[in-house]
């Protein structure tokens, strides 16, 4: 009877070890999963650098005045890197389409 009662122990904290090896890799994922949430924030125009095959666009008097407008729309006396890229992404899109 000695030998059933060890055996019995044995198994059992061999069941007792089991779940505790689970829950410990379930922290790790989620501690990963916490991580990865950080990395993808956008940085904005002004943190990014220029691509180095791009092509800088010259704006017109036109150009600016268009930038002017949409600034002001906006609530801004003055426009801003935003407003000059969509006036500049604006013309050059014309300008693939005329092609």
């Amino acid at each position: 009877m000695a030998q059933k009662k060890k055996a019995t122990k044995r198994k059992s904290a061999q069941k007792s070890r089991a779940p505790k090896k689970k829950a410990a890799s379930k922290r790790k994922s989620s501690a990963k999963k916490k991580s990865s949430a950080k990395k993808k924030k956008k940085a904005t125009p002004w943190e990014r650098p220029a691509p180095s095959r791009a092509k800088h666009t010259q704006l017109t008097d036109a150009d600016k005045s268009k930038a002017k407008k949409r600034a002001r729309r906006a609530g801004r006396p003055y426009p801003n890197l935003v407003d000059n890229m969509t006036v500049a992404k604006q013309k050059s899109s014309k300008r693939k389409k005329s092609s």
